[in-house]
């Protein structure tokens, strides 16, 4: 199996407002645009760097001899499936589409289990995921009328935002 990454940069995630709270995930979406004919279809909304605009792709070997282009990837907490009955604290789910014509479409989805066992180090890249997602939530609670959450991820705007001034409850 081969990977090859998308040319979105994540501050072109961020920008695009990939990240999105589902109700069965946390999930970053691929940016897309409708494509200057539009008959065309979509296209990735990013930059192309020297190689070109491109989605994530991933190239399956033993029977798929083309390559699968990422859609979207979920984060699913706790796992939604289990290895030898044992569930995992999260699973990142890297969906894949394959399109023959525009005709035959298909999905495939990679996944890896992730271990929340307290002797294993921080893992800067899952933190400022979860920092975008934090921020997302925000919006959300903010667009709902609702206060930001008072419990603070390590590393995130959370600690930065001035505190909240204490609510004026009679004693």
């Amino acid at each position: 199996m081969k990977y090859e990454d998308s040319s979105c940069t994540w501050d072109r995630l961020i920008e695009s407002q990939a990240f999105s709270i589902e109700r069965h995930s946390l999930r970053i979406n691929q940016p897309l645009e409708l494509e200057a004919n539009f008959e065309k279809g979509v296209r990735l909304d990013c930059p192309g760097g020297p190689r070109g605009r491109r989605f994530g792709r991933i190239d399956f070997s033993e029977g798929f001899g083309s390559w699968w282009f990422l859609s979207h990837t979920d984060i699913k907490v706790p796992s939604e499936h289990t290895q030898e009955g044992k569930r995992y604290a999260a699973e990142v789910q890297l969906a894949h589409f394959y399109s023959v014509g525009g005709h035959k479409r298909e999905m495939a989805h990679v996944s890896v289990f992730l271990d929340a066992s307290g002797h294993y180090p921080s893992y800067p890249h899952l933190d400022r995921l979860i920092c975008q997602w934090r921020k997302a939530e925000e919006a959300t609670r903010a667009e709902c009328g609702l206060d930001p959450v008072k419990i603070a991820y390590p590393g995130c705007f959370l600690e930065e935002r001035p505190p909240t001034p204490p609510s004026s409850t009679p004693t």
